[in-house]
């Protein structure tokens, strides 16, 4: 905000799901709302919006592929994850290998996390679970729940004014994930009033102290460099400094620059999933096979692929280059959460050799009768280190 002030342009970028697409709202997006008043507010022909939000994708996708959608100049980035996630340490470790990479980043960016709710399920939901971590590293968080909920739970019939309620992709089940246009409205609001405050701050000044060296050294501004110890996996040290770690995606996501498959693939197809409009390498075809080269510098391989109890999902199993088959790794698109998430599971389980390889998977038969399994199998991401 400072840098506007000073007649800078803004770069602004958000990564989100499909609440951040506008899933069904025929709105303005809360984000792009937000980005409307600071140039309303901060006039400059410069000011720029990155828009990096992908529909069904949430932290375990966007830890890996940050770069493919968010630029290495941006001044503001907005994060929405909250509904995409899960309540589960794992979604916090990688909330937190976000945080590290965005705040590391050249340009040293504002970040603040917006969290929608959901009421299909628990009310709890991965925003729950970014909370500590966006303190730790001295985030902002905006939570729309705080606001709205109050109201639905005096009011239940207003849950049809917030949420989409009705989704003609899937008429049967009440949409309460995506919010129409008065909940982008009030998450862009509750945003914008925060963003007020910090411009309120920058125009009259803060209490500061003198710098000194008592038993709580003040004068020093400890949140303008990231944290030198994560918050997870670290162990205390006086002078170790966790890596900040930036692996190389390649994702069907990007339009600069797409996954590709090889040439020698067959019975995959690169197209829409059905019933959305969210790109994926998919097949149902048992047998079929899709090929990869693939160059690591650490020996890692990890991809990025769509799992739910729903939707007919199956299993592939995947290997290196002239290996056996059988000895390669099987990945199961079913499990026990309905719903849709992008899961990211490692292909080996010990590092290859650097350099490039041709990373295979085929496509298997059906394995069992549990309700939603089948053999569909939707592949977004390899990822590699």
């Amino acid at each position: 905000m400072a840098r506007a002030k000073g007649g800078n342009p803004l770069h602004f970028g958000i990564i989100g799901g499909s609440l951040s697409r506008g899933h069904a709202c025929k709105c303005t997006v809360f984000h792009k709302q937000i980005f409307d008043w600071w140039n309303e507010t901060f006039p400059n022909p410069g000011n720029e919006y990155v828009d990096g939000s992908v529909g069904a994708r949430g932290s375990s996708y966007f830890k890996f592929c940050i770069s493919e959608h968010l630029r290495q100049n941006a001044d503001f980035i907005i994060i929405e994850l909250g509904i995409n996630d899960l309540l589960i340490e794992e979604h916090m470790i990688n909330m937190e290998s976000i945080l590290r990479n965005v705040l590391s980043f050249p340009s040293k960016p504002a970040v603040i996390l917006t969290a929608s709710f959901s009421l299909m399920d628990k009310i709890q939901m991965g925003a729950d679970g970014h909370l500590p971590v966006a303190q730790y590293y001295d985030v902002p968080v905006i939570s729309l729940r705080n606001a709205l909920l109050p109201i639905i739970q005096r009011y239940p019939k207003k849950i049809e004014d917030y949420f989409v309620f009705y989704d003609p992709v899937f008429p049967e089940v009440a949409d309460l994930l995506h919010l129409k246009a008065i909940g982008h409205r009030v998450l862009a609001e509750t945003t914008i009033a925060f963003l007020k405050r910090q411009k309120c701050i920058l125009e009259h000044g803060r209490l500061e102290m003198k710098q000194n060296e008592t038993l709580f050294p003040t004068g020093e501004d400890y949140s303008d460099s990231v944290p030198r110890l994560t918050l997870f996996k670290s162990r205390w040290s006086n002078t170790t400094v966790s890596p900040i770690v930036r692996p190389h995606c390649a994702s069907v996501d990007n339009p600069a620059d797409p996954l590709r498959a090889l040439p020698s693939t067959f019975g995959w197809e690169l197209a829409p999933y059905p019933h959305v409009k969210k790109r994926a390498y998919h097949s149902t075809r048992v047998g079929s096979q899709i090929d990869f080269e693939i160059e690591v510098v650490e020996g890692w391989v990890q991809i990025s692929y769509e799992r739910s109890r729903r939707h007919g999902l199956g299993r592939v199993r995947c290997w290196f280059d002239d290996e056996d088959e059988m000895s390669g790794k099987i990945l199961d698109g079913w499990w026990e959460i309905k719903a849709v998430q992008p899961s990211v599971t490692e292909v080996n389980t010990s590092p290859i050799s650097p350099g490039k390889h041709i990373m295979h998977c085929k496509l298997l038969e059906k394995y069992n009768e549990e309700e939603g399994r089948g053999t569909l199998f939707m592949l977004i991401a390899v990822l590699t280190m």
